[in-house]
């Protein structure tokens, strides 16, 4: 999937059964910049991120991750 690296672009994608989501590329910004991690693998998010748009949502590096975080087994006390 190409993405426009200008600011603030969105790209919307389907990229399996459970995996909806969009490609965010926020605007550049030296005065208050943003830290984003990958909720899956804590990996630092430097350019463009995978927003997923299922039930439990959230930042991902790639939309695998974020299909492999909805089927990952996790321990009940989070």
């Amino acid at each position: 999937m190409s993405v426009d690296h200008g600011s603030g672009n969105v790209n919307s994608a389907l990229t399996g059964a459970n995996d909806i989501g969009e490609w965010i590329t926020p605007p550049v910004s030296y005065v208050d910049p943003a830290r984003r991690f990958c909720k899956f693998c804590g990996r630092p998010i430097a350019r463009r991120f995978w927003l997923a748009k299922t039930a439990g949502g959230g930042t991902f590096c790639d939309p695998a991750h974020a299909a492999l975080f909805t089927t990952y087994p996790r321990s009940s006390d989070e």
